[in-house]
């Protein structure tokens, strides 16, 4: 179904991925982790076909369907098609309507007698074909598949003009609807409402497709997966687990003690061999060849601990930091009046108002599609609303942590990001810099060939830098392993400022511990309980 054979990808002297192997059989359901900047979107995108490997072979069948992390820049995303055109070409049914219609047109036209009975076996093959893939009830089965992935969205609606959760879900929902016999799901829950978690797991056990997915989520994966193949950031090899993700950890846990009492042995065993190697060397001629041959054994001893140690999974440092806070605002930060927005026709909200005030901590709720990443947006002034205003407060100095990063360039350096942006900082940005697990010459690195979980590090580490008094997430959590998470959730805890943020991660939630909740499209601001956002 899926071979994987010793892909190895590198950028410059960067080995990312070395000798990846593994293989899917039909049904298999298998879930694919690892640390931010393991290589995981890397060897999905090798998989597709979207980069090439320096290295090894990939084996798959014609039909996939795919889901990558970000859709946003996809070439039929952009040109402006609608919901139900970007769910027909995923089985390919747009170009069979468009062969019906033109031979349909031909045959209408005057032509010559003799083209007749080749434009009408065009338009019979096309019309076959078209029935076969079940062209003249993919409305119905369209809609019923959004009912199911909670889209309520109009199909002659344009695909630009939909929030990123609700493209997600429209990718997702097209890769059910195509006829494909493997499913590659790259990070879905990170624009999915935690209410569809358990419908979408339950697909994924009961569809007879081959799964492959990328999550950091192990409450979201161990419903269906029977094997996890966790890719190793320090080596960038692959390693197999059988049975969910509970236990890939515990059963590294227990591989690491063994590899580590067996690396404490070679320790010891150098250290009383180099001991006793070396009193031999003053015992005359005989036991000075003993003492030879005895340190040739350390270095023996010595290359098998070296390879042993290549093989450990070490975990490296972890990400730290802190917010700082250069100067305090006024006691009023935010205040919203009457605001409403619409795209086209497309309500999100209207009659908005709110205060925010200095220390609070604030998360806007709602469902996907009711305009929360509008409303940040509107706060910071990146969106005009159609009516109403907002102002900031006295002395408000604003940071703002956007969901796709599209406030990084692209072709600048992680260290050239933050110099632009911080040039009159004192301090050794290098430094700040490997805080953020930006090390030796990952500084130097390109921002477009970064995962996003690094990005979102580079992202908060222009945010510490910033010393803002007033913080704006756009899901700051999406794209981070869950150490990192809780270290962004320690962050903000302890963050003397405001924060407003938008997040589906109810484990962050709950570390962050919000005073007050907005709920969209209804506006209401209220004190925040416990499961708040449920």
């Amino acid at each position: 179904m899926l071979t994987v054979e010793d892909i190895s990808y590198a950028i410059g002297d960067r080995q990312i991925l070395n000798s990846v192997s593994f293989s899917l059989m039909p049904g298999n359901k298998v879930a694919l982790v690892g640390e931010n900047g393991a290589g995981k979107s890397t060897l999905v995108k090798i998989i597709m076909g979207e980069i090439s490997a320096n290295e090894g072979n990939i084996i798959k069948p014609d039909s996939v369907g795919y889901v990558p992390q970000v859709i946003l820049n996809e070439p039929s995303v952009m040109a402006g098609v609608t919901v139900l055109d970007f769910m027909l070409e995923g089985r390919g049914l747009k170009e069979l309507s468009r062969k019906m219609r033109e031979t349909s047109e031909a045959m209408s036209a005057k032509i010559p007698v003799d083209k007749l009975d080749e434009i009408l076996a065009d338009y019979s093959l096309a019309q076959e074909e078209f029935v076969s893939r079940g062209g003249y009830e993919a409305e119905s089965e369209i809609q019923t598949i959004f009912n199911g992935v909670g889209l309520t969205i109009d199909l002659d609606q344009e695909v630009r003009r939909l929030s990123g959760g609700e493209k997600t879900r429209l990718a997702f929902a097209r890769s059910i609807f195509a006829d494909c016999s493997l499913l590659i799901l790259d990070e879905p829950t990170n624009h999915i409402d935690r209410q569809y978690y358990g419908w979408l797991g339950n697909y994924l056990r009961q569809t007879p497709k081959t799964v492959l997915v990328v999550s950091h989520h192990p409450e979201f994966i161990d419903p269906f997966t029977q094997r996890i193949i966790a890719i190793e950031k320090l080596t960038g090899r692959a390693r197999e687990y059988q049975g969910t993700y509970e236990d890939y950890l515990e059963q590294s846990a227990i591989n690491e003690k063994t590899l580590n009492r067996q690396l404490d042995w070679f320790d010891k065993e150098i250290e009383r061999l180099g001991e006793s190697a070396r009193r031999l060397q003053h015992g005359g001629p005989n036991k000075a060849n003993a003492a030879q041959n005895m340190f040739k054994r350390i270095e023996r001893l010595k290359s098998e601990r070296d390879n042993l140690a290549v093989n450990i999974f070490k975990k490296e440092k972890s990400l730290r930091f802190k917010l700082p806070v250069s100067q305090l605002s006024g006691q009023l930060v935010v205040q919203a009046q009457d605001l409403a927005k619409s795209f086209s026709s497309r309500l999100l909200f209207r009659e908005v108002s709110f205060e925010i005030f200095r220390g609070e901590r604030i998360i806007i709720a709602g469902e996907n599609g009711t305009g929360k990443t509008t409303l940040l947006k509107i706060i910071i002034g990146l969106i005009k609303p159609d009516q109403g205003q907002v102002q900031l407060g006295y002395n408000v100095k604003l940071g703002y942590y956007a969901q796709e990063h599209e406030n990084l360039r692209a072709t600048a350096t992680v260290l050239g990001e933050v110099q632009e942006a911080y040039h009159g900082f004192v301090g050794n940005l290098r430094d700040v810099l490997a805080r953020f697990l930006f090390f030796q010459d990952k500084v130097f690195q390109e921002i477009e060939t970064l995962s996003l979980g690094e990005k979102s590090r580079l992202s908060l580490c222009k945010l510490m830098l910033g010393a803002n008094n007033l913080l704006v997430l756009d899901e700051p959590t999406n794209y981070l392993d869950p150490t990192s998470r809780d270290v962004v959730a320690e962050a903000v805890q302890d963050y003397e400022g405001t924060v407003i943020f938008v997040s589906h991660d109810q484990e962050f939630i709950k570390l962050v511990k919000p005073s007050k909740i907005l709920i969209l499209p209804v506006g209401i601001m209220t004190d925040f309980r416990e499961g708040g956002v449920s």
